[in-house]
């Protein structure tokens, strides 16, 4: 997971990285050693969608983030069983499923 590497790496001192969404890589070598000599501390969350759906939608509206760049893939409803398996492949990030 290139993203995560580079997030630690550029850590600051006392710095946190956190990994929002589903992360797929349970062998991913941390380096212990420079995370406790920098004492950065690593956060997992998955998010709560419901809570901050509101807020990221008027984000969206105002023009403050585009999310059509994390979008992979388009895909119809009926195509979801597929769309499974490429997420999971990871062949694709993210999949709008269009009914």
């Amino acid at each position: 997971m290139p993203a995560l590497t580079s997030a630690m790496q550029m850590a600051q001192v006392r710095g946190t990285v956190s990994v929002i969404g589903a992360h797929f890589e349970p062998d991913f070598p941390l380096d212990a050693g420079g995370m406790f000599a920098k004492e950065t501390t690593l956060v997992f969350s998955i998010g709560a969608p419901t809570d901050d759906r509101e807020s990221v939608l008027d984000l969206i509206r105002l023009g403050r983030i585009d999310p059509v760049p994390t979008v992979s893939h388009r895909m119809r409803l009926e195509d979801a069983p597929e769309a499974y398996k490429m997420f999971e492949a990871r062949e694709a990030t993210k999949i709008i499923l269009t009914p």
